[in-house]
């Protein structure tokens, strides 16, 4: 038999309407500067405060503003219920997330002001509030203008102000009227009239949730007699089989009350009785021992829970509850470990069966429930901490940073890399970076990899992945790492590499990973010029990402359509998906997203022919890079409003920042397309030719063949050659057989059919990398052109940290490089950077490229410890400031110990990783 329909609960309305007239009465004629009026109903458990308080705030105008109704009776700590009551009520959480990371009393003064500010709702209801925690709480929702309604089972102990009302039990006549319904929903006959169902009315002393039980039991004599409650609990349990009363057993000692059939096979029960889960919940609710909340959620009234308890000896009882509690730590577990799995690839814990993995979105209906657990749990045990990761992924991507916050205040910190994701969604990298300022764990060094990616660190990012040997091989090391190379200018390795990434998260059951993984295939496509694949990749991504409910990662797809549907060329659907993209983005509160929508926006706006308008959105953009601090994404903006500037020294002033922008970001593609025109609008010819020289150099490292094609047309341009609208000869054997040479020939035949003086690179050309794939086998190579490498050479032989040594750092050209001739050599800057306690004397030196000693440069490095030191070496053009190479190296510094040969450096080249 199944659970009966539901039943209407018993008519309070004469009460109701009498409490919410005095509610509305002392907000209507009150001081408006008086506190909230706030009435507490209490009594003991299942008597009906909970209908009641529902029936009061149904009296309460419903055009007032939104009901706020939160569940407290697990909560103890303050915070955590303030933070609750702001997610409820949708109110910003940027703000909270930066009075997170201040000193405890500003935090709870700004959630105090964020309360006031942001909770509008009509009535604010505390279900099951403990006076300790009331006595704190109430005071910071004493400015509500807002009645709070308070439910407890406690009379005493609440501040003076509030008003106690105590709810009685039912009259005998409102007690048979419950019965005769119960009755009736569970087919009984003559309800209400025989002397069993007159015997329980009075057992079960007006308490709604027994007259339930009452009701539902089946017509005839009590054998025993029903003197009580304990006698009427204890006829009904004995109408049981011995597994239904086991099981009840178990759910009345369970911290949590509501629970589902999963709840019950994850019991520690036998497997028969756990595979008829569903058949024993049913049977509990037929004698009204379990009753529904909502579909497929039910309770053990509290005072069946009680009773049910009470019929066991004491030490049994202990050792139950405690046995429960444990067993309810351990199904929290594995329900947010499997969601974790979904969401960022955690493997469940270990000898644990594998879980129903839920969503995100359906797993968010139970956060509280685990946070509360989570409250009770040693903060240091693996449990706590596996529980608290797993509810820290599901909450980042539900967007609910209020929660998180307080889960991070709760697990004291352990949910650092979730905090500083979330830093991040919000426009807060600093904050981000400082909450991994030292990391501990493998996923915080990821985190502060990820960190330093959306602030346009590229080089920064990939060190990090490099120096964490942890992550190698990981599937969201390599994720991270080919995002940043795609960013950098390597969309072809990317797109290979990303391949076996997906592998890895399929593998580990990470729907998330892989939507993710796809979405960066989409944008690798997108600049090899693949529409179709990239269309292809965009909506598989967006599906998974729906599926474990990443709201953000879809907009950000879809932000990334705008520029699928500009490369295709229909600027209707680019613009109408931009402004949904923007809308979403504002919604989320991604600043970062908003910033590159508006960039998109603006080059749509610019190949629709309204440059006015693209400069509203590029400014748009650059506004919102700045706040968040995203550098290549002011680098690109610079780079892209530099170009509609119709001031040609204004263009090469902002061409020129950008190029530095991007050589510190360390994006070789824009640093070269930034230096590319630079060229064409240049009017000195050797800083022209400096100019191409290096923008050459750089599109070979990234074998862009369509980026060495432009230097080729520029240089063309430059000297004459083509003034007549001729253009040079196509290198179609060099850059037929990379991926976008379309778009790439077409672009240049548009370059050359212009008149000479008003010749530009189209503004769209730098968006394709005209690159060969690799072979699926193959590792990305270096260029076969001739190279210039860097030395450094230690001149001490033994180094001692009482004592400076000296290094010389020489540029050596290769055979057949152009500055292989001592005339054509540039005078080149070599900045020296410890990166350890120590001190280099000069910071910044002169050079030539050269192998002769003299042309090079002598650095004095004095440590101010012994042991393991590391120095970086920046090498960058005198005249333009461009950033050629990085190079590090480590020095083991000794303590005055004499003898040589204990130190080893080396030029770390960074190729690769520009």
């Amino acid at each position: 038999m199944g659970p009966a329909p539901p039943v209407a609960l018993p008519d309070r309305d004469a009460e109701a309407r009498r409490l919410a007239a005095w509610v509305w009465r002392e907000l209507d004629d009150g001081d408006p500067a008086a506190a909230a009026p706030v009435l507490v109903l209490h009594g003991p458990g299942g008597i009906g405060k909970t209908a009641l308080a529902a029936a009061v705030a149904g009296h309460v105008p419903p055009d007032a503003g939104p009901a706020h109704w939160l569940s407290v009776a697990d909560s103890r700590d303050l915070e955590t219920v303030l933070l609750r009551l702001l997610a409820e009520a949708g109110a910003p959480r940027r703000p909270v997330l930066e009075a997170a990371l201040s000193e405890r009393g500003v935090f709870l003064d700004a959630l105090a002001r964020e309360v006031v500010t942001r909770v509008t709702s009509r009535v604010l209801v505390l279900d099951g509030l403990r006076p300790a925690l009331g006595r704190r709480l109430l005071p910071y929702l004493a400015r509500l203008r807002a009645p709070v309604l308070v439910t407890s089972r406690s009379a005493t102990g609440w501040p003076a102000a509030a008003r106690r009302h105590a709810v009685g039990p039912l009259t005998d006549g409102d007690a048979l009227r419950l019965v005769r319904q119960v009755a009736l929903a569970h087919g009984r006959t003559g309800p209400g009239t025989t002397d069993r169902h007159r015997e329980a009315v009075a057992a079960a002393q007006g308490s709604p949730a027994l007259l339930r039980v009452a009701g539902a039991l089946p017509a005839g004599p009590s054998p025993t007699g029903m003197p009580g409650p304990h006698a009427l609990v204890g006829h009904a349990v004995g109408l049981l089989g011995d597994a239904e009363q086991e099981v009840l057993g178990m759910l009345a000692a369970r911290p949590a009350g509501a629970f589902t059939a999963e709840t019950v096979a994850a019991l520690p029960v036998p497997r028969a009785v756990r595979n008829g889960a569903q058949d024993i919940v049913d049977r509990l609710a037929s004698r009204e021992l379990a009753q529904p909340l909502r579909d497929g959620v039910l309770v053990v009234p509290g005072p069946v829970a009680d009773l049910v308890l009470r019929r066991m000896p004491a030490y049994p009882r202990r050792v139950l509850r405690g046995r429960m509690a444990t067993a309810a730590l351990d199904a929290a577990v594995r329900t947010a470990a499997g969601t974790a799995n979904m969401l960022d690839g955690t493997a469940p814990p270990d000898g644990s069966p594998r879980a129903r993995r839920r969503t995100a979105g359906q797993l968010a209906s139970r956060v509280d429930e685990f946070m509360a657990l989570l409250e009770r749990t040693p903060p240091g045990s693996p449990q706590a901490r596996t529980l608290a990761d797993a509810l820290a992924s599901a909450l980042l991507v539900l967007g609910d940073s209020h929660r998180l916050v307080a889960l991070h205040r709760t697990a004291d910190g352990a949910v650092r890399a979730s905090m500083s994701a979330a830093a991040l969604d919000l426009g807060l990298p600093s904050a981000a970076l400082d909450l991994l300022a030292e990391p501990h764990r493998p996923a915080e060094a990821l985190a502060l990899a990820t960190a330093l990616h959306h602030t346009g660190r590229l080089r920064e990012a990939l060190s990090v992945l490099d120096s964490t040997p942890e992550l190698h091989g990981h599937a969201w090391e390599s994720t991270l790492t080919h995002a940043v190379r795609c960013d950098q200018g390597y969309p072809a390795v990317t797109e290979l590499a990303l391949r076996e990434a997906g592998a890895l998260h399929s593998a580990a059951g990470c729907r998330r990973g892989r939507g993710l993984v796809l979405w960066l295939r989409a944008r690798a496509c997108l600049l090899l010029g693949r529409p179709e694949d990239a269309k292809r990749f965009l909506r598989a991504a967006e599906q998974e990402l729906r599926t474990v409910g990443d709201v953000r990662a879809v907009n950000r797809v879809t932000t990334d359509r705008v520029r699928l549907h500009l490369l295709r060329g229909d600027i209707r659907k680019a613009l109408s998906t931009a402004q949904r993209a923007l809308a979403a983005h504002e919604v989320a509160e991604d600043r970062r997203g908003m910033g590159w929508t508006c960039h998109h926006l603006g080059l749509v706006h610019a190949a629709d022919g309204r440059p006015a308008d693209a400069r509203v959105a590029l400014l748009s953009a650059l506004d919102s890079f700045e706040q968040c601090e995203d550098g290549l994404g002011v680098a690109w903006t610079r780079h892209r409003l530099a170009l509609l500037a119709p001031d040609a020294d204004r263009a090469r002033s902002e061409l020129q920042l950008a190029a530095v922008e991007f050589q510190v970001a360390g994006c070789p593609h824009g640093q070269a397309w930034s230096l590319l025109e630079w060229a064409v609008r240049g009017t000195d010819d050797s800083s022209a030719d400096e100019c191409l020289n290096t923008a050459d150099a750089l599109f070979r490292r990234l074998n862009d063949r369509g980026g060495a094609l432009w230097v080729a047309n520029v240089r063309a341009h430059r000297t004459g050659t083509g003034a007549d609208a001729s253009a040079p000869p196509l290198p179609m054997d060099h850059l037929g057989d990379a991926e976008g040479w379309e778009y790439a020939l077409t672009d240049h035949e548009a370059f050359w059919s212009q008149p000479p003086e008003s010749r530009r690179i189209p503004f769209l050309a730098r968006d394709i990398v005209a690159a060969p794939l690799p072979h699926p086998d193959a590792r990305p190579a270096r260029p076969a052109v001739p190279r210039c490498t860097v030395r450094v050479t230690l001149l001490d032989e033994a180094p001692a940290s009482r004592a400076g040594i000296h290094l010389l750092l020489r540029v050596e050209p290769e055979d057949g490089h152009p500055w292989a001739a001592s005339a054509a050599a540039p005078w080149l800057t070599a900045v020296a950077t410890p990166l350890t306690r120590a001190t280099v004397e000069p910071a910044t030196a002169l050079l030539r490229p050269s192998s002769r000693a003299a042309h090079g440069a002598e650095f004095a490095f004095t440590a101010h410890r012994p042991g393991l030191h590391r120095l970086r070496f920046t090498v960058a053009l005198e005249r333009t400031g461009a950033v050629l190479q990085q190079v590090e190296t480590e020095l083991d510094i000794l303590d005055n110990d004499p003898r040589p040969g204990r130190t080893a450096p080396h030029a770390a080249s960074l190729w690769g990783r520009w």
